[in-house]
């Protein structure tokens, strides 16, 4: 007898699972606007809530037991035994209009948007929102912009181009200046902290895992930190960097700050960058972690791996910050 596929309810809405399919690749599939990152039950920020049945136990053995008391999962890894009814990440609930004000292309790979909200999100560099359209439907987004410019009613993010991705696609090609979006509260815990202004910190984006690094960096240069700001892009090609030129001015004014380009395979073309991966250039620059604070972002295994490596350099664990890019 083969399985049937299972209803989820959200927000009222109906949405079909097939057999086998993840809750999180089901809502995905139906374009339903939802945080997620590393699909490995990591970041968690895939995790919801049923309101009607104990979720498999598969979904909920990374969590901790009030959590589970309370029938959250994590959608990534539940696979629904039956019919569920599911609550949204409280962030999802609140959705605030905001007007695109500028689109600015990148490089190939990324767009920046510039938008500004119709009332203040309390959000911190670094964090992330849903994008979403005039149809909710929507994607997670890295925050560029410092801290600060939530007084403006300000948020920059940047959206990278992903080939046969719907949501990319509508920001490459259909999104205007002057249309208005939506966006979810932020969420996240990875963000600068100024209590430690004699902290070294070390910054390492892989691919475009730059953009949340962009935002804690101008946080730390805006607060006055003290210690040494290092900042490593990583890319495989010299044609993924990107605001090179603005950060290496930064440099300029900024003694305490040093931006490091890495690039796995260069070509004639390219100049001024260090050869490698970027933990390991840092490593190797650095291989005496200890009293450090380091933010690594980028996709799943190449940020486990660099995490990793870094702890093993003497970082502590809870100066670590893992951040996932989905």
């Amino acid at each position: 007898m083969s399985a049937k596929a299972k209803r989820l309810t959200v927000g009222g809405k109906a949405y079909n699972c097939e057999p086998e399919e993840t809750v999180l690749d089901a809502l995905l599939r139906q374009k339903a606007p939802l945080p997620y990152a590393c699909r490995q039950q990591i970041c968690k920020m895939c995790a919801m809530r049923s309101l009607n049945v104990a979720p498999p136990a598969e979904s909920q053995k990374v969590l901790k037991d009030t959590l589970k008391a309370k029938n959250y999962f994590l959608a990534c890894a539940c696979i629904p035994e039956q019919d569920m009814d599911i609550a949204l990440p409280e962030a999802l609930t609140v959705q605030v209009a905001a007007t695109v004000t500028n689109i600015d292309v990148l490089s190939d790979k990324v767009i920046a948007l510039l938008l500004q909200s119709e009332r203040q999100v309390n959000y911190a560099a670094g964090q992330s929102i849903v994008l979403m359209n005039q149809d909710r439907i929507g994607k997670n987004y890295f925050i560029t912009s410092s801290t600060s410019q939530k007084e403006n009613c300000l948020i920059e993010i940047h959206v990278p181009l992903v080939e046969d991705s719907f949501f990319s696609d509508w920001v490459k090609d259909e999104l205007q200046k002057g249309e208005l979006v939506y966006i979810s509260c932020p969420m996240g815990q990875n963000f600068y902290v100024p209590n430690r202004l004699d902290q070294p910190i070390l910054l390492i984006g892989i691919d475009e895992g730059l953009s949340p690094l962009i935002g804690i960096m101008q946080d730390a240069l805006e607060n006055d930190h003290t210690a040494p700001i290092y900042l490593f892009h990583g890319v495989t090609s010299a044609d993924r960097l990107y605001l090179g030129a603005d950060l290496r001015e930064i440099t300029q004014y900024r003694p305490n700050f040093h931006y490091c380009p890495c690039i796995e395979n260069p070509d004639m073309q390219a100049k001024d960058f260090y050869q490698g991966q970027a933990h390991k250039v840092a490593l190797k620059m650095m291989p005496d972690l200890t009293g450090w604070r380091v933010f690594v972002c980028g996709k799943s295994e190449a940020v486990k791996t660099a995490q990793k490596e870094i702890y093993l350099a003497g970082a502590s664990t809870k100066d670590i910050y893992a951040i996932f890019m989905s």
